[in-house]
C-alpha cells in the first residue's frame, strides 16, 4: 500500500509542477509583452538620452534665471 501511496504523491507533485510551468509560461508572455520587447540596452539608452535633454533643460533655465546685465533703468521722478 506504502508504494501506491507514494505513486499517488508523485503523480500529484507531477500534476502540480504542470500547472506552476504553465503559469510561469504565461508569466513570461505577459512579461514580455508589458515591456513592449525593449533590451536592457535600449532602456539604458533612452535613460542616458532623459538625462542629457534634462542635463539640456536645466541649463536653459539656469541662462534664463541670470539677471541680464543694464537690465534695470532708473528713473528719476523730479
Amino acid at each position: 500500500m506504502g508504494n501506491i501511496e507514494s505513486q499517488l504523491v508523485a503523480l500529484e507533485s507531477a500534476e502540480m509542477n504542470g500547472a506552476i510551468l504553465e503559469n510561469l509560461k504565461y508569466g513570461g508572455r505577459a512579461l514580455t509583452i508589458a515591456n513592449n520587447g525593449m533590451t536592457l540596452e535600449e532602456v539604458d539608452d533612452m535613460m542616458d538620452d532623459i538625462q542629457d535633454a534634462k542635463d539640456v533643460a536645466d541649463e536653459i533655465n539656469e541662462a534664463i534665471s541670470r539677471p541680464l546685465a543694464n537690465s534695470y533703468v532708473s528713473i528719476n521722478i523730479a
